[in-house]
């Protein structure tokens, strides 16, 4: 019987796995009695238990973090949203002593939309080649 058909199961790299355990230390492994397992099993359950809810306490904290996090970030960019509306009344306002109202608005939103669709076109630009819509 040559190498291959010994063991024919063989790794990634071409070298073969271990198959049985040979002689002596074949027996010597034992299998687990129905009496072992469930005293193991009685054992581990308390640590399991209480590894997972210390992790789960440790996640519960971690998320509060971010979400006060994110009803900052929130709040400030209605803020933000705000301001600059108010700012846009005030061009629109300004822009109103020269010209007038209506054409002064137009004369904002224009700019505003074309700021806008610029920084679509580079935030396309930017994003990786899957997620380009």
């Amino acid at each position: 019987m040559d190498e291959n058909t010994a063991n024919p199961i063989r790794t990634q790299v071409g070298e073969n796995v271990p198959g049985p355990l040979p002689g002596a230390a074949a027996e010597a492994v034992q299998p687990l009695s129905g009496e072992t397992v469930r005293l193991l099993a009685e054992q581990l359950r308390p640590v399991l238990h209480a590894e997972t809810e210390a992790l789960r306490e440790e996640l519960r904290r971690g998320a509060g973090r971010y979400r006060t996090s994110a009803r900052l970030y929130g709040a400030a960019a209605a803020a933000g949203l705000y301001g600059a509306g108010a700012l846009t009344a005030c061009l629109i306002l300004a822009l109103a002593h020269g010209v007038a109202a209506w054409l002064a608005a137009l004369i904002i939103a224009i700019v505003l939309i074309g700021t806008a669709l610029f920084l679509s076109d580079r935030a396309r630009q930017a994003a990786p080649q899957g997620a380009r819509g």
